[in-house]
């Protein structure tokens, strides 16, 4: 990257050097060891607890209930607006599971698409220059990245 953008982006996200680091991404090198792992050792099973990335395709039976049930009229709209019946079990759930009562389906839920994007998201709506973010080690590590980008400090939780 060179000229104009790469002079333009911004030092949070490392300025000029932006792209020009060496390190390996988290999951590239998960991947790298999995295959490692099973060229050394081809006879033990492997078994890969990754989420949201499954080495193995789904079951054809599988695959046909989502086929036809994609196909259906009811089954199109934007899921990212959320099902409203997943926020009234969110609220009953609070309430049976923590004691939480009073929650108001429509004001105290909101859904997220998949574990990774909330966790990028939290900071953005809770993280102050100077706050401090509780993270796990191991564990997604956008959550801490975002807590950075924002001038917030990470303090990590074996």
């Amino acid at each position: 990257m060179e000229g104009y953008i790469a002079g333009s982006i911004s030092e949070r996200l490392g300025g000029v050097n932006f792209g020009k680091g060496t390190g390996s991404y988290k999951f590239v090198v998960i991947k790298e060891a999995k295959a490692r792992v099973r060229r050394l050792k081809p006879e033990k099973p492997l078994i890969d607890m990754g989420v949201g990335e499954p080495d193995m395709p789904a079951p054809p039976e599988i695959v046909e209930v989502l086929y036809k049930e994609a196909g259906k009229p009811e089954n199109r709209f934007y899921a990212d607006n959320g099902i409203y019946d997943f926020y009234e079990a969110a609220a009953r759930y609070l309430e049976k599971v923590y004691g939480v009562g009073g929650v108001n389906p429509d004001t105290d839920i909101l859904h997220g698409i998949g574990s990774k994007p909330v966790l990028a998201m939290l900071p953005a709506a809770f993280i102050n220059s100077g706050d401090i973010t509780l993270a796990t080690v191991p564990g997604y590590p956008v959550l801490s990245t975002w807590t950075r980008y924002l001038g917030g400090e990470v303090y990590n939780l074996p």
